[in-house]
């Protein structure tokens, strides 16, 4: 039986391995972003001398919440974040840089 254009598309559309398990720190993360601001270390400095370590230290984030490794050396993991965790995340990277 061929299958129809909804079918497929909602096959496509969320495919269970591919989902974030909402964790306590992931859900709390979400209720207040900000609280994890304050945990980034270090800062990006203005030069952005220290970016590596800056990565490291967001990329060591979004494993324990999201449970993605390596997260920002792969723009296509964005896509894997819902629009409250992506703000949620943009609002910590934005906090995050010393100008």
């Amino acid at each position: 039986m061929p299958t129809t254009q909804f079918q497929s598309s909602k096959a496509v559309e969320k495919p269970a391995s591919n989902s974030i398990e909402e964790t306590p720190a992931l859900l709390k993360f979400l209720s207040n972003p900000n609280s994890y601001v304050s945990y980034v270390d270090p800062q990006l400095k203005a030069d952005g001398t220290n970016i590596n370590q800056w990565m490291d230290f967001l990329n060591d984030l979004a494993h324990l919440l999201f449970g993605i490794k390596n997260f920002l050396n792969d723009d296509s993991n964005f896509v894997l974040l819902d629009a409250s965790m992506d703000r949620s995340i943009l609002h910590v990277i934005k906090s995050s840089i010393s100008y």
